[in-house]
C-alpha cells in the first residue's frame, strides 16, 4: 500500500513538473546564399553591415564546423526532415516552378513534430520545397499560418518571378504584399506574430528570408548609408544584408518588450554558401554555392537567445543542417526517441558543451552525373566527373581590377585619346569611376536601388547564378558503358548504384583533403594517404546502399501560371 501511494506520489510530481515546464519559442531565422565571408564574426570588413547579427553570434554560441547543403532545395529538405537530400530524393540540385514534384510526403516534418509538443507554429518567407499539389505547401506540412511565396527566386518589391506573382498569406493569393520590400514584409509580419502571439503555448517561428538571394535589389536608404566598396554589385549586395540585419533587430527588440526573450531559443543558418556570381562571398574558402568544396556548404550559423545560459563561445564541434530536427526536438522538451534520422541531436553539445557523437557527415551524393563527397573526422574525400569552379573568389580584392577593365573598355571607345601625364590619367579614371557608378551600372529609383544590366555581377568572376543552382551538372556527360570492368570486387548482394560506383570510380577525379588543418582546400593529400582514400571511398560505397533515387521531373505545361490567373498556384500534379 506503501509502496503505491509512493508510486502515486512521485508520479503526480513529475506530472506536475512536465506540465509546469515551460516549452521555450524557438525562432529559426534562415539566410539566403549568405557566404562565408558577409558577416561579421568571420568577416571584419562585413560587421558594419550585420552589427546586430554580429553581436547575438558573439554574445551566443558560434558554429563553426557547422555545415549546409550546396544549393537550396536540398538544404531545406534536410531541416525539415533531418535527412540527408539522398535519402528522401532531394539530392539533385533546387526545385524548378513548373516541376511537378515536392518534398516527400512519407516524412513527418520538423513542425508536425512540434505540434504534438503544443507548438504554434508559423512560416515567414520563402518555402521552396513544391507546391504544385496542396499537399506540398506549408499549411498542409505542420505550420497553422503562411505568409511569404513558394518559389525560389522573385523580384524584391514586385514578387514576381518570370511576370508571374508569387505570394500568399495562408492559402490565399496577397495582392497586397505588391510594391513592398519582402525583407521588410516578413520582418512586420514576424514582429505581428510575436506581438499577438498567446503565450499559452509555445511558438515556432520559422523566418526564411529571401535576402540575400538574387537578383540584386536593395532599398534606396539602405544603399546610400551603406559604405561603399567600389563595386556595385557588392554595394547592392551589402545594403540588402544591412536591411536583413535591421530585420532580427526589430524582431529581437519586439521579443524582449514582450518578455519572452528569455524564454526564446534564436537560431541563425545561411541556406548554402554564398553565390558569387551574385557578389557573395566565401572568402577564404575554396568555391561557390553549388559546389561541395567548402566555399558552397561550410556554413554560417549561431544559436542565441535568453533560453542559452552560456555566451562567447565558439563550438568547433562537427554539426550539420540535418542535426536541427532532433536538437529543436530536444529543446523543446521531446522525450519520445526520432527513430530513422540522420540527423544528430546537439542540444547537449550547444548548452553545456559536451562532446558532439556526429563523426562523419555526407555532403551529398549524385549518381548523374557520379558526385559526392564525405568527411569522417577531418578527412574530406571528394569525386566527380569533374570539378567546376574550385577557385578562391575574393571579391572584395576586385575593385582595382574591375575599374581598371572597366576604364580601358571605356577608353578604347573614346576617339582621338591622346598619351596624357600621370596626373591626369589618375584625374581621368577617377572621374570615370564615378559616372560608371553613378550611371552606366546603378539603377535608381525613389524606392529601389538594382543593377542596369542584371547580369553584370556575373562577369566579376565569369560565373553564372543559373549554374550555380543546377550545381554545373551536366547531366548529359558521358557515364560510360555499363559493363566496363571495375578494379574492386562484387558481391551479389551489391545493388546497382554500388556496382556502377566501382566501375566509375577509376575514371572519377578525386580529392582529400584535412578541412580541419586546411579548411581552404589548398592541399590535396589524395596521392600521399591510400588508406584514408580507401577508408572513405569504402563508406561512400556503403551509403549508397541506402541511396534514393531522384526525384527531379521534367517541368510540366500545366503548372504555367497563365493557367491560374497569371498567379504561381498548386493544383495541377
Amino acid at each position: 500500500m506503501q509502496s503505491y501511494m509512493l508510486k502515486t506520489v512521485i508520479g503526480l510530481v513529475l506530472h506536475i513538473g512536465a506540465v509546469s515546464s515551460k516549452r521555450p519559442n524557438i525562432v529559426l531565422i534562415v539566410a539566403d546564399d549568405l557566404g562565408w565571408g558577409d558577416v561579421g564574426w568571420t568577416n571584419p570588413n562585413m560587421e558594419d553591415v550585420t552589427p546586430t547579427l554580429t553581436k547575438l553570434a558573439r554574445n551566443g554560441v558560434i558554429l563553426s564546423q557547422y555545415y549546409v547543403q550546396q544549393v537550396c532545395s536540398p538544404s531545406r529538405a534536410a531541416l525539415m526532415t533531418g535527412m540527408y537530400p539522398y535519402h528522401i530524393a532531394r539530392q539533385k540540385g533546387t526545385i524548378k516552378p513548373l516541376q511537378p514534384t515536392g518534398l516527400t510526403l512519407n516524412r513527418t516534418l520538423l513542425p508536425e513534430q512540434l505540434e504534438k509538443l503544443g507548438y504554434t507554429n508559423h512560416i515567414v518567407g520563402k518555402w521552396h520545397l513544391g507546391f504544385c499539389k496542396w499537399e506540398y505547401t506549408p499549411t498542409w506540412r505542420g505550420f497553422h499560418h503562411f505568409y511569404g511565396y513558394y518559389t525560389g527566386a522573385e523580384k524584391y518589391f514586385e514578387h514576381e518571378r518570370d511576370n508571374y506573382f508569387d505570394f500568399r498569406k495562408d492559402m490565399n493569393i496577397n495582392y497586397e504584399a505588391k510594391g513592398s520590400y519582402s525583407t521588410d514584409l516578413f520582418t512586420s509580419e514576424a514582429v505581428k506574430i510575436i506581438k499577438n502571439h498567446n503565450t499559452s503555448n509555445p511558438l515556432f517561428l520559422y523566418l526564411p528570408f529571401q535576402a540575400v538571394h538574387a537578383p540584386l535589389e536593395a532599398p534606396k536608404q539602405d544603399y546610400v548609408k551603406n559604405t561603399k566598396t567600389g563595386i556595385p554589385a557588392r554595394d547592392i549586395y551589402r545594403a540588402m544584408l544591412s536591411r536583413m540585419d535591421s530585420g532580427v533587430k526589430q524582431i529581437v527588440q519586439t521579443l524582449k518588450t514582450k518578455g519572452e526573450w528569455e524564454n526564446t531559443l534564436l537560431v541563425f543558418t545561411t541556406d548554402n554558401g554564398g553565390a558569387v556570381s551574385q557578389a557573395g562571398s566565401n572568402h577564404p574558402l575554396r568555391g561557390t554555392k553549388g559546389t561541395l568544396f567548402e566555399g558552397g556548404t561550410h556554413g554560417v550559423g549561431f544559436v542565441g537567445g535568453g533560453v542559452l545560459k552560456r555566451s562567447g563561445i565558439s563550438s568547433t564541434q562537427l554539426m550539420h543542417i540535418t542535426d536541427w530536427y532532433p536538437t529543436l526536438l530536444s529543446a523543446a522538451g521531446n522525450t519520445l526517441p526520432v527513430r530513422g534520422l540522420d540527423g544528430v541531436d546537439q542540444w547537449e553539445v550547444i548548452t553545456n558543451g559536451e562532446n558532439s557523437t556526429r563523426t562523419e557527415m555526407v555532403y551529398n551524393m549524385k549518381m548523374l552525373p557520379p558526385q559526392g563527397a564525405i568527411r569522417i573526422g577531418p578527412y574530406k574525400l571528394m569525386y566527380a566527373n569533374k570539378f567546376n569552379k574550385d577557385g578562391w573568389y575574393n571579391i572584395d580584392t576586385k575593385k582595382k581590377i574591375l575599374e581598371k577593365k572597366q576604364y580601358l573598355k571605356y577608353k578604347i571607345l573614346q576617339k582621338g585619346v591622346h598619351r596624357r601625364s600621370r596626373f591626369l590619367k589618375h584625374k581621368k579614371l577617377h572621374s570615370f569611376k564615378k559616372k560608371a557608378h553613378d550611371k552606366k551600372i546603378i539603377k535608381k529609383t525613389n524606392k529601389k536601388v538594382s543593377l542596369i544590366h542584371p547580369k553584370y555581377a556575373e562577369e566579376i568572376f565569369n560565373i553564372k547564378s543559373e549554374d550555380e543552382d543546377n550545381e554545373f551538372d551536366d547531366d548529359n556527360e558521358d557515364m560510360g558503358e555499363e559493363n566496363d570492368a571495375g578494379e574492386y570486387d562484387q558481391n551479389l548482394n551489391d545493388n546497382p548504384r554500388q556496382r556502377m560506383f566501382d566501375r566509375r570510380w577509376p575514371k572519377l577525379k578525386k580529392h582529400l583533403f584535412n578541412v580541419v588543418e586546411d579548411p581552404e582546400e589548398r592541399t590535396d593529400l589524395f596521392d600521399s594517404n591510400p588508406e584514408i582514400v580507401e577508408k572513405l571511398r569504402l563508406r561512400v560505397r556503403e551509403l549508397l546502399g541506402s541511396f534514393v533515387e531522384r526525384d527531379y521531373p521534367d517541368p510540366s505545361k500545366k503548372g504555367k501560371p497563365k493557367n491560374f490567373r497569371n498567379v504561381w498556384s498548386p493544383g495541377w500534379c
